[in-house]
């Protein structure tokens, strides 16, 4: 009788050493967020919107303002997420900035979940949330410190941002729809709901990652056999459904950002929110055509190794059909970065990130695979040759992130006070102001100090439904300006009824600061800063 080898570590391994890695980046995700919190050092973060959402949505539930504008206007930031976020802050008193590393713990808490419900269903095998685990935060480059992106590096950062909630509820979304799928039995009218109203959140929480969502669960959709074809069209009845609800959510218009004709609003879109490294879509040929944005040694660099998962699609189409989903996600996401070098899709550069989720999916679908040959020497092989790179590649990336973060936090800033320069710079600023003040500063200035009091004029980013966004940045600049007659000045502040223009050191004129002087009732030194207090007319 032949001697039969059992290669295969219990399930009980599996599980525990999974747990075990989650536990160890929850745990770094969970220092960061209640005490590091190095995103807050960025003035022009995107974290200061979020903060700014918290803020005025716990003041008033029912009928938010804007977040940071003093405008009659919704924002997609009132999402069914942060709607959750900001009853706790209105029931608790809980700090909006405090609530944000809570919501990124609770972010990365979703996404662990996700992964691992997700890769259970579609790899059928014990060890594949592990590798799930592995690739998806480690097989990178330097990575992005960008919304969407999920590398470690950039989880640390970004972890509290919708597009991360919404990321890990689409992999708990993808494994749901998979069980659904499968069972024999007819999908449930409570079945039916609970996925309507994942699809619902998902939607309206980030509409650019449910795009991501959608792609890929269409693709699962057709290629995962049934045991009951009627669950699939009631699966996609669902989904139906819980858009056209979207469509009646009455803090923003879903709508209104879909079918938006707003043409400055999609240039925000498509130039503004562009990635510096990568991205050339601002600039334009003779012809009127937008350059190809790639660099490729930059997406070499940031990439890394996760880009070798492009290699294996073919493999995994031909010798893997179980996986094609993968393959045709892939196919689309390329495809629609391929348009977007020459036909403008608005953040279409965030595609790129979609696509390195094929990538990464597909190095799982080959390393699962490879310790489940049915070779016994085969299989043998097999698992030492994953384990060593999946050791080798994590270890690798985690002490890179780990020096990475240490130096930002011990070495780049200045880690003697408990808070970042931009929250202690804010907060000074706070004190000489109210919420009902309407401040002129800068854009980044006034994008991060929006989220600490009052109003703005107009901020760096966020101007969705501002139909007068781009006039606003306009006469900010000319405001700014030192060549600007003082009563254009002055009829400019009082068109946006600013009651508190800052003047910060990069824009301090002694024109500026005469003007402020003789148009001010009070001006307030606060560091580098100039807080005029406009008399009012």
């Amino acid at each position: 009788m032949p001697l039969k080898i059992e290669v295969r570590a219990p399930d009980s391994l599996a599980h525990m050493v999974f747990f075990i890695l989650a536990l160890l980046t929850l745990s770094w995700v969970c220092y960061d967020g209640l005490w590091g919190q190095l995103v807050t050092y960025g003035a022009g973060s995107d974290i200061w919107e979020h903060v700014a959402v918290l803020k005025a949505w716990s003041q008033n539930i029912l009928h938010p303002s804007h977040p940071q504008v003093n405008v009659d206007a919704g924002s997609p930031r009132y999402s069914p997420l942060y709607l959750c976020y900001a009853i706790i802050v209105a029931a608790t008193g809980l700090p909006p900035l405090q609530m944000i590393g809570w919501i990124g713990i609770v972010h990365f808490i979703l996404l662990l979940v996700g992964l691992r419900w997700f890769a259970l269903a579609y790899y059928r095998s014990v060890w594949a949330p592990v590798i799930t685990l592995i690739v998806m935060l480690t097989f990178w480059g330097i990575g992005w410190g960008w919304s969407n992106a999920y590398g470690l590096r950039s989880l640390i950062l970004v972890s509290s941002y919708p597009s991360i909630g919404v990321f890990g509820l689409s992999f708990i979304l993808f494994g749901f729809a998979l069980r659904l799928i499968r069972q024999p039995q007819e999908l449930s009218n409570v079945q039916g709901a609970a996925f309507c109203g994942l699809v619902f959140v998902i939607i309206l929480s980030h509409f650019l990652t449910a795009i991501f969502a959608g792609v890929f669960g269409l693709s699962l959709l057709f290629f995962e056999k049934s045991t009951n074809p009627r669950n699939k069209r009631k699966i996609v009845c669902w989904a139906a459904v819980a858009f056209a609800l979207a469509l009646l959510w009455p803090w923003y218009s879903l709508g209104g950002v879909l079918f938006t004709n707003d043409l400055a609003l999609q240039a925000n879109w498509l130039k503004a929110e562009s990635f510096p490294e990568l991205d050339r879509i601002a600039r334009l040929n003779s012809t009127g055509r937008r350059k190809y944005f790639y660099d490729m040694d930059q997406l070499l660099l940031r990439a890394g190794v996760g880009l070798v998962g492009f290699l294996f699609l073919p493999v995994v189409w031909k010798f893997l059909p179980r996986y094609r989903a993968i393959v045709m996600m892939a196919g689309i996401f390329i495809g629609l970065l391929m348009i977007n070098a020459v036909l403008p899709i608005a953040l279409g550069h965030r595609y790129l990130f979609f696509a390195l989720v094929a990538a990464h999916l597909c190095l799982v679908a080959v390393f699962v695979e490879a310790i489940r040959i049915q070779n016994v020497v085969g299989r043998f092989f097999g698992i030492v040759l994953v384990s060593l790179v999946l050791v080798v590649f994590g270890i690798q990336k985690v002490s890179q992130t780990y020096r990475q973060y240490i130096q930002s936090v011990v070495i780049s800033f200045d880690r003697d006070a408990s808070e970042s320069p931009v929250v202690r710079r804010n907060k000074a600023i706070a004190e000489h102001l109210s919420e009902e003040s309407i401040i002129a500063s800068d854009l980044t200035t006034a994008f991060s100090l929006a989220a600490f009091i009052g109003k703005v004029m107009i901020p760096k980013r966020g101007h969705y439904f501002i139909k007068d966004g781009s006039q606003r940045k306009k006469d900010l600049r000319i405001i700014l300006d030192p060549e600007t007659d003082d009563r254009l000045r002055r009829v400019l502040l009082d068109r946006y009824g600013v009651t508190d223009l800052i003047v910060t050191k990069q824009n301090r004129s002694p024109e500026l600061e005469t003007f402020c002087h003789k148009e001010s009732v009070a001006v307030v030194i606060v560091g580098d800063d100039q807080v005029c207090k406009l008399r009012q007319s």
